[in-house]
């Protein structure tokens, strides 16, 4: 019968130099350990590059006119966070 290794989770943040993962002086104790690696890639947030585009994005959403029939605004946002609430509880 065999009996499975217990796996206990270890986090930390580094990066990848040369081709090597650089352990943390903390837990250099695990030299030599049998380890599974899982990696997980931190992606940069799309953001909108530059002054133009978001320029054009805000004239485009102006022409639109799309807040024309809210006469009252805060009356307004009062009832989708309202309506919001009532979803989500």
């Amino acid at each position: 019968m065999r009996l499975d290794n217990t796996m206990h989770a270890i986090e930390f943040e580094t990066k990848i130099e040369n081709g090597m993962i650089h352990i943390p002086k903390e837990y250099l104790e695990l030299e030599n350990s049998s380890v599974r690696i899982i990696m997980m890639k931190e992606e940069p947030r799309q953001s909108i590059q530059n002054k133009e585009t978001l320029s054009s994005l805000l004239s485009e959403i102006k022409k639109r006119n799309i807040f024309k029939d809210i006469d009252d605004p805060v009356a307004w946002q009062r009832k989708i966070r309202d309506e919001w609430n009532e979803r989500n509880s």
